[in-house]
């Protein structure tokens, strides 16, 4: 008979990069930010690409932290080497909106192609954008709607929107692609449907606030009537008020020439 011995190791444990990243977001996510923050370095410590990200996203928004473009950056720079797609196009909207560093299209445009080359939505919309207004390269309608159609396609709602109310300043220039001009047609019909979505709900709050017009302008109907109610009821006991009002002079004249100056005495029995 052959005997084995196998050596079980205890389980010492220790958190990996994951798992700080890990809580970081729970923390995060329920807005205890000096703790995700906490855990978040813990996990960069390990190269960890999302930790890195997020840290420069605390420094970029200022997340119990002094907002501090260039550290935000440094950070950013860190997950972009590793190839995270998120964090490259963060470097793209740097470079091309001056965040900490002076704007530089050509700069920014390289960061977009990374991270749209990897099928980051946001990056392709922006991509169109610079080609459509020619910032740093020239305007190429074309290739402007190229990337937008991409990012359409796969439903990102802002380069659906762009899409159609940028080539409505085109001046009808011919598109060579024939699903830029379905996508047009489908993103105009959607932008109907919504105006007429918007329409119905600014009509239904118009009716409600009538209602509530008619309710108010009821209620004080309600107390104008109530208003002449008393005033007939007191122009009506008027008539009978007066003469007692008359006699109770009277009456004191009678009193005050029996008992002299001396003022009316009440007794009570």
């Amino acid at each position: 008979m052959i005997y084995t011995s196998i050596c079980f190791r205890p389980n010492s444990g220790k958190k990996t990069a994951d798992d700080w990243y890990n809580k970081g977001e729970e923390q995060y996510n329920s807005k205890n930010y000096n703790a995700a923050l906490r855990s978040y370095l813990k996990s960069a410590a390990s190269n960890h690409a999302k930790a890195q990200n997020a840290i420069g996203l605390f420094y970029y928004r200022g997340y119990e932290v002094d907002v501090d473009y260039g550290v935000a950056l440094s950070w950013y720079l860190k997950a972009a080497e590793q190839g995270y797609s998120l964090a490259q196009y963060s470097i793209g909207i740097f470079y091309n909106l001056g965040y900490g560093v002076d704007v530089d299209y050509s700069v920014a445009l390289s960061w977009y192609l990374k991270a749209a080359e990897q099928g980051q939505l946001d990056a392709q919309t922006n991509i169109g954008l610079i080609y459509f207004n020619g910032n740093g390269v020239d305007i190429d309608y074309n290739v402007a709607f190229s990337w937008l159609l991409k990012a359409a396609e796969k439903g990102h709602s802002t380069a659906r929107n762009r899409f159609v109310v940028l080539y409505g300043r085109t001046n009808g220039v011919k598109l060579e692609y024939n699903e830029a001009r379905e996508l047009f047609t489908k993103a105009a019909e959607e932008r109907n449907v919504r105006t007429e979505l918007e329409l119905s709900e600014l009509k239904r709050e118009a009716r409600e606030s009538k209602e509530q017009v008619a309710i108010l302008l009821a209620k004080l109907a309600i107390k104008d009537s109530e208003i002449e109610n008393f005033k007939r009821h007191a122009n009506a006991a008027l008539p009978q008020v007066i003469p007692d009002l008359a006699q109770d002079k009277k009456d004191e004249k009678v009193q005050k020439r029996n008992c002299g100056n001396e003022p009316i005495k009440f007794f009570q029995l």
